[in-house]
């Protein structure tokens, strides 16, 4: 079942965030035992046929919201289903989450797809074992947490193609962040997306795992920000190094001279610095890092526009 929505809030002095529900997915809609890709236009199988052994069935035997959700199961297939979003997403900030039930005894994964089409390129891929661990595939640098087997579990991620940046939250902690551009293996190119896929496989990268799974409250919301000051894609700011280790280095051309507002906020949106400066065309500025590890945002802002910029303290 898919909803649109549209719902602006205003939480800066210099921007408008404008959010937007694109798909919202409870799988409530259709009838307990029935085939997803046959029964909706946004579910495809892998190789094309519907209603076969590669579809999934919807189920009312478990889940998260009242009454159905989207049961996946098998040993490296055969069930082999893709969500197809309205478009391939190239620019703006998305947060694409749903709920992941694995079975005791069993594993899943899903992986996110760069295109409509599938197997043109894998953006992100989440596995779970029956140890309860979680693999993360996101770059060159892969993850791994916990999870509890035989209960719901929360998985969101945002991507921001404007910035080339995923963070994956796994139950409402930030367990990976990574350059979305480079893909599950580190060696992508492309800062797109367009669907997700959920494959009859478990354990983890190296160690299969028979699969069963349900899937629930599927959602991708756009979180692009417009509005008054939106993004200012001309000022070129930079921080380096980036990851940091001790001193950041703020550096920044193309912009117009004035006060600005620099701010700094960590992963939970907490502002940790603030200050105005005073920039001419060209600037370089030195701060401390005294903040703890972790991922952070940087903002530089005036009545005119914002640039936003992550980094990383080790």
């Amino acid at each position: 079942m898919k909803k649109i929505l549209l719902l602006a809030a205003l939480i800066s002095p210099f921007y408008l965030s404008a959010q937007t529900t694109i798909v919202s997915e409870n799988f409530d809609n259709y009838t307990a035992g029935s085939y997803i890709a046959v029964e909706s236009s946004d579910f495809i199988t892998w190789s094309g046929p519907t209603g076969t052994a590669e579809d999934a069935q919807v189920t009312d035997s478990i889940s998260s919201s009242p009454n159905n959700s989207l049961h996946i199961v098998g040993n490296t297939g055969p069930m082999d289903v893709m969500m197809i979003f309205p478009t391939v997403y190239t620019s703006g900030t998305y947060e694409l989450s749903m709920k992941i039930y694995v079975y005791p005894g069993f594993g899943g994964y899903f992986n996110i797809q760069e295109s409509q089409t599938p197997g043109a390129g894998w953006k992100l891929d989440i596995f779970f074992n029956t140890a309860g661990q979680v693999e993360i595939l996101g770059g060159v640098s892969p993850s791994t947490t916990q999870y509890q087997q035989g209960a719901w579990t929360d998985i969101k991620v945002d991507i921001d193609l404007d910035n080339d940046n995923a963070d994956v939250y796994v139950n409402g902690t930030l367990a990976h962040s990574y350059v979305f551009s480079t893909g599950s293996d580190g060696n992508g190119t492309s800062a797109a997306f367009g669907g997700i896929n959920y494959f009859a496989y478990g354990g983890s990268s190296t160690a299969l795992e028979a699969a069963s799974y349900y899937i629930d409250d599927i959602s991708l919301v756009d979180n692009t920000s417009s509005g008054v000051g939106v993004v200012d894609n001309n000022i070129d700011l930079s921080i380096f190094p980036n990851p940091v280790i001790e001193n950041i280095y703020i550096t920044g051309k193309n912009l117009n001279e004035g006060n600005y507002n620099l701010e700094i906020f960590d992963v939970s949106g907490k502002l940790v610095l603030a200050e105005t400066v005073y920039i001419s065309e060209n600037f370089t500025k030195e701060i401390n890092s005294s903040f703890g590890s972790g991922i952070y945002t940087l903002s530089l802002s005036n009545e005119n526009g914002v640039t936003t910029k992550k980094f990383i303290v080790k």
